[in-house]
């Protein structure tokens, strides 16, 4: 029984509320953390409060998300400062309900992702023409622009996460397309071409090579060329990209000149030691050299950057380069949340991902397909990125986490 129960008109009203919120997710990350925590936990809520029975407990996804959680509480206790950290630990209560009311609406009605994904979809166009418009006329439709050459804000303005935002829908948007025009194979050619070129653009390095893999593994499962025509397939999107990169000064300058120490001998060691991100990296391993077992604690890193025990002299940038976070997931989570909680969250994603791909490969679900490789890519090492406690990295990879779990058990 659920632990508000409602008329069926009650009821009928909390899950198209739900549904509301889920079409005009991506709006809400554009708006800005406020309305995305808001819609995150609204509609946690109003699942937990209407759905919340007994029988979740024989669901695997809410097991291993408990667990996953109970890890964290465990960890709330040795933090550094726990009023830093028990925020992010409590809005996880609510990713987990939030997580599972994908597939509650999935479920509900069989018209309701055909919904989600359209209206995600035409979102996702908007922004992309948006990022065309700043990319020709050095401003976005509403004014915006970039502060940095050789990059694109879009709606997102001073804040340059539109890569991320991108990478984060755009394999629902291809697949969306792709279910349109799978038999038109110019057509998901051109699509593949189309979408590595915004994501050039736009200007993170990143989020190019995640979204560049991702999208390649995904024409390589569900594209029927042979495996000669895949492979000058791609010759040719790199060949593309470096005449694009060599042609256009500041992005010559973004792509090649800040990090072409790497193609020299020991490049990548000395990229690091010369460079912010290892700065940020270096601190993050001697904070969980310090605190092996649990951590400084989620959100911490930011207080102990400060400390001169952390400098090294090795890397340049050791003693300036103050950041709230290590700009790279696994040493976030190593410094944050030390062995115990590392190791914990590669239990739970790595059994999430054994799963997913276990049951895509039986049903064959494109939209789950999209959500793994989103997932995979953000696992990759030392590729920077955002905070994975922060509200809008959080809520992009929780989502895609929502749609990989959503899919399990059901026929595409």
């Amino acid at each position: 029984m659920a632990l508000l129960k409602l008329s069926e008109q009650n009821k009928t009203i909390a899950d198209k509320f739900i549904l509301f919120l889920f079409l005009f997710f991506p709006i809400s990350l554009i708006s800005g953390n406020l309305l995305t925590n808001v819609s995150i936990i609204l509609i946690g809520l109003i699942y937990f409060l209407t759905n919340f029975n007994i029988d979740l407990f024989k669901n695997k996804t809410f097991i291993i998300l408990s667990l996953f959680f109970f890890s964290l509480i465990i960890n709330l206790f040795f933090s550094q400062n726990i009023e830093l950290s028990y925020q992010r630990v409590l809005k996880f209560f609510f990713i987990i309900f939030f997580i599972l009311s994908f597939k509650y609406l999935i479920d509900l009605n069989k018209s309701y992702d055909k919904i989600i994904f359209k209206t995600w979809f035409f979102i996702i166009l908007i922004f992309v023409l948006d990022l065309l418009i700043e990319f020709y006329l050095g401003k976005n439709l509403i004014g915006m622009k970039s502060y940095m050459p050789g990059r694109l804000a879009g709606f997102f303005g001073d804040e340059l996460v539109a890569g991320y935002f991108y990478l984060g829908f755009v394999f629902f948007a291809f697949s969306y397309l792709y279910k349109k025009f799978y038999s038109k194979k110019l057509v998901i050619l051109g699509l593949y071409f189309f979408i590595i070129f915004i994501s050039l653009i736009i200007g993170e390095r990143s989020n190019l090579i995640k979204l560049s893999l991702g999208i390649s593994i995904f024409i390589f499962f569900i594209l029927e060329l042979n495996l000669f025509k895949k492979f000058i397939l791609l010759f040719l999107i790199s060949l593309v990209s470096i005449i694009f990169i060599t042609s256009n000064n500041d992005y010559k300058v973004r792509y090649y000149e800040q990090v072409k120490v790497i193609f020299q001998p020991n490049g990548f060691s000395n990229y690091l030691k010369s460079s912010e991100y290892g700065a940020h990296f270096n601190t993050a391993y001697k904070m969980f050299e310090q605190n092996k077992f649990f951590g400084v604690g989620i959100k911490n890193f930011r207080v102990e950057t400060f400390k001169e025990r952390y400098r090294s002299d090795e890397y340049i940038y050791s003693k300036t380069s103050v950041k709230t976070h290590p700009h790279q997931i696994h040493f976030e989570l190593l410094a944050e949340t030390g062995m115990f909680g590392y190791g914990a969250f590669l239990i739970f994603i790595f059994y999430s991902l054994f799963i997913s791909i276990k049951n895509y490969l039986e049903f064959r679900n494109l939209y789950q397909l999209g959500a793994i490789l989103f997932i995979l890519m953000s696992l990759i090492p030392y590729l920077p990125s955002g905070s994975f406690f922060s509200s809008f990295n959080s809520s992009i990879f929780w989502l895609n986490y929502a749609v990989m779990m959503g899919y399990i058990n059901k026929k595409s």
